[in-house]
């Protein structure tokens, strides 16, 4: 099973148990470094040309969709487990396209993240029901896309 799949209905299992409301775990100190390390590695792809792997609208749509976790979600994240691999995760071959070795983030391709647990993430859809994105699969082998792009093309 693939980390990536079609949201069943709201009050589905994977929300049982959880509060309606957002509540703000308190943040360990490994989580603010966690918290630095994606908004230093969103910085310098910000900075980077695009790779010979996008599009440049495409990189643009990536590095947008970052930006915008970074803004919304990633202390929420951070705080309640979630890997910088598993938000920001890439496969080690930067053209290498397989969704399961790729991290939350780098699946939005301009949607957005509507709510999120310690088990999953709802991203919106423009037409349609949301999908799921489950932490239930292994980025043991995904490394973090910055890190990926920087080391294969030194952009």
């Amino acid at each position: 099973m693939t980390g990536f799949a079609q949201f069943e209905i709201p009050g589905a299992s994977l929300w049982q148990g959880e509060t309606e409301q957002k509540q703000r775990p308190t943040e360990s100190v490994a989580s603010v470094a966690s918290v630095a390390r994606c908004r230093e590695g969103v910085a310098r792809m910000q900075q980077m040309r695009v790779p010979p792997a996008f599009g440049k609208a495409e990189w643009v749509l990536f590095i947008d969709d970052c930006r915008a976790f970074l803004a919304e979600w990633i202390d929420e994240a951070m705080t309640i487990g979630w890997t910088a691999n598993e938000l920001f995760g890439w496969p080690s071959s930067p053209y290498a396209r397989r969704l399961d070795l790729r991290g939350l983030v780098t699946l939005l391709r301009g949607r957005r993240v509507a709510a999120l647990n310690s088990r999953a993430a709802v991203i919106s859809n423009r037409i349609g029901p949301p999908n799921v994105f489950r932490r239930d699969f292994d980025l043991s082998t995904a490394r973090l896309a910055w890190d990926v792009f920087e080391r294969e093309w030194g952009v």
